[in-house]
This record gives C-alpha cells, structure tokens and sequence, in this order.
C-alpha cells in the first residue's frame, strides 16, 4: 500500500544544475579535503529506482583521474522496497536510460541487454549500496556522510516532518558537508543548521553555531562561466 502511494518520479541528470555544481564545485573541494582521508560519502535520500545514485557514479568516474586511490562511497535509500530492489538491479527500459543520460554516457557506463534494456555496468555498481530506509526512522545507524542528496523528498512531507527530517539530516554530515535540496525546496525557516549557498538550485551548507568559521565544501565560484559542463564534452 505505501509502495502504491509513493511518488518514484526520477531521472538520470534530473535538473542538471545541481549535478553540474557537485562536479564543478563541491567535488574538487571535497577532493582536496579529504586526500589525507582517500574516501569520502555520498547519501542519496528517496533514491528511487536509482538513477539519481548512478548519475553521481557516472560524474566520480569522469573524475577518475583526479580522485586517484580515493574511494568514494554512494548510498541510496528509499522506503520503498520494490524501488530499492531495481535500484540494485541497475537494470533499465531504453525509455529510462536516455531520460537525462548524454549518448556518450550511456555508451560507456551502461551495457545492452536484449533489445530494449540497459545494465549499469560492474564498475560503476562497486561503490554504491542501496538499502530501504525511511527516513522518519533515525538515520544514525547509516553513518557520517560529507554530502547528501535529498532532492524533491520534502515537498511530500508536513513542516513538522521537515523540521525532523532535516534536523536528522544534519547529525549525518560532516561540518564542512553539503546538502542538495531539489531546485524549489529550501532550508529556510525550517531549520537553522543549515545555510544558503546556492539556493536557487537548492545546495545548503552545513550551520555550526559554535563553529562558524568552518566552510561548506559546497562554497565555490558558481555559476562556473569558463567551464564546459561535463553533460556538453560528455
């Protein structure tokens, strides 16, 4: 019944922006903060049928030269259970695979499977794990996270919920962490532990009252004017 009324709407690259701001911005300084560390994490929130998660795969593997021997580690979680199950799967209809996904990518991360489908390939399923989660549930048992994505899950949820879910959400990250909200969702006046970076595409970094001088590895020159997007040289 729950499975039947949730919203499982996604796409690869959905709202290209955030995705061009995480390559652009938050991921060379998530690099250089944590080369001592050589690993990072991402959580995808409300991950759906997984595109989301693999789009950022798609994004570290373009990036492979400059993240070296760092292993970055991608988890997607979802309440519902069905989703989760082809999230795993990896598998998707030729209608799906090019909803968002440039021809080159799909060329070279994905592998044809009969005459319609295409399967994520090995390589880039490594680093990601996908669990059903909800997320009205603590999340502590998840771990420590230096980003995460929880894009278009707090338009379905009452501002209490939000105030939770966001409070939850913050425990999570790092103090210099980033959050992506989707493009019309915001932190304002909902929680104070986070901070506005770039709000129309929905980035927020993490609000430490009593470390204020710490930075949101989201903080950086953007919109990046000299930069090709990686979609574009895809």
């Amino acid at each position: 019944m729950i499975e039947a009324m949730m919203s499982v709407e996604t796409s690869f690259f959905r709202d290209w922006k955030p995705f061009e701001h995480f390559r652009t911005v938050t991921l060379p300084n998530l690099l250089l903060a944590r080369k001592e560390k050589q690993s990072f994490r991402i959580l995808c929130c409300g991950v759906s049928t997984g595109q989301e998660a693999y789009s950022l795969a798609l994004l570290l593997r373009q990036a492979s030269e400059l993240l070296g021997a760092c292993d970055p580690q991608i988890l997607g979680v979802d309440i519902a259970d069905g989703a989760v199950t082809r999230a795993q799967k990896g598998v998707y209809s030729q209608f799906e695979a090019q909803s968002g996904l440039p021809i080159q990518m799909l060329m070279s991360g994905f592998e044809k499977i009969g005459d319609a489908q295409w399967r994520i390939k090995d390589i880039l399923r490594a680093g990601i794990e996908f669990k059903s989660w909800n997320l009205l549930d603590e999340l502590y048992p998840l771990g420590a996270f230096d980003v995460v994505f929880c894009r278009n899950v707090l338009t379905f949820f009452d501002q209490e919920t939000k105030i939770k879910v966001l409070g939850r959400v913050s425990r999570l990250l790092s103090d210099d962490g980033a959050l992506y909200l989707g493009v019309s969702e915001t932190t304002a006046s909902i929680s104070p532990n986070f901070m506005p970076i770039a709000p129309e595409i929905g980035v927020f970094g993490v609000h430490r009252p009593d470390r204020p001088a710490t930075q949101s590895l989201a903080a950086g020159a953007w919109p990046p004017h000299a930069q090709s997007s990686a979609k574009e040289s895809a």
